[in-house]
């Protein structure tokens, strides 16, 4: 059931990917990519509601699959409102890219026990959220300075409206510091009732820290309103992080360690 659901969430996503790139200069598909995107949504909560069945999740994979999930929710909500037109073309080919790479990671017996308590629970799923608007906003920041590329070079049509990117830049920074900011504390309380220290400074926890203050510096200057290019790029290269993060630092040693 799980691998149907994963294989079918793939294809969605695809399709849903191929559909918003070419809403780009036709914009009557837009409808029937939303529409696929969806559909990838609901697939993909399908597949989560099988892990969870199953009980804790064991590895990168199933964290993986939640934070494309929360990323993509995030995403199609802000769109719903009419302030994201034409971002789907870079948010969704990138959770497609995800969600099938994460089809690839070796998945074996979990290298650490872990109690399935309320607080590892709100740990994984604070921090899931957190990285998915965290990461919509290294996106919007890096299409706002496409955006505003094209703008110099005479095209006048950017994928979207340099008002909207930076409310989105803004509003997904502050939400994901926040949700990161309890994950990683719950995480702490969680880490010392099970391993008897709030912080050992294994690789993924130092470099998630170290990656949350380049989101509040971005934050900060974003929010200023001065150095606009200054607060995209570290928003952008948090997003570089958090991917860094997840794949390499999180197949390190440590007790953050992923099968």
């Amino acid at each position: 059931m799980s691998l149907l659901a994963l294989a079918a969430a793939i294809v969605a996503y695809g399709g849903a990917a191929i559909l918003h790139l070419r809403a780009q200069r036709r914009r009557w598909l837009l409808r029937w990519a939303r529409w696929a995107t969806f559909l990838a949504l609901a697939l993909q909560a399908a597949l989560l509601m099988v892990q969870a069945h199953r009980g804790m999740p064991p590895d990168v994979f199933d964290w993986l699959q939640g934070a494309v999930f929360a990323f993509v929710l995030a995403w199609a909500v802000w769109e719903r409102t009419g302030r994201a037109q034409g971002t789907g073309a870079l948010v969704v080919p990138l959770a497609f890219a995800i969600t099938a790479a994460t089809a690839l990671l070796h998945r074996s017996g979990a290298s650490v026990e872990l109690q399935g308590t309320l607080l590892l629970w709100l740990h994984i799923v604070l921090l899931a959220a957190g990285f998915a608007c965290l990461a919509l906003a290294g996106l919007a920041a890096l299409l706002r300075r496409f955006a505003e590329l094209r703008l110099r070079r005479g095209n006048f049509t950017p994928v979207a409206a340099l008002p909207q990117l930076h409310d989105g830049v803004r509003r997904f920074l502050a939400v994901g510091l926040l949700l990161d900011a309890l994950g990683i504390g719950l995480g702490a309380i969680y880490a010392h009732s099970v391993w008897g220290a709030y912080w050992s400074w294994s690789p993924k926890e130092t470099v998630t820290l170290f990656v949350w203050a380049i989101d509040l510096a971005a934050y900060a200057t974003v929010r200023t309103g001065r150095r606009l290019a200054l607060g995209d790029w570290l928003a952008a290269a948090a997003l570089v992080g958090m991917l860094v993060n997840v794949w390499a630092v999180g197949l390190l040693g440590g007790p953050h360690r992923f099968n």
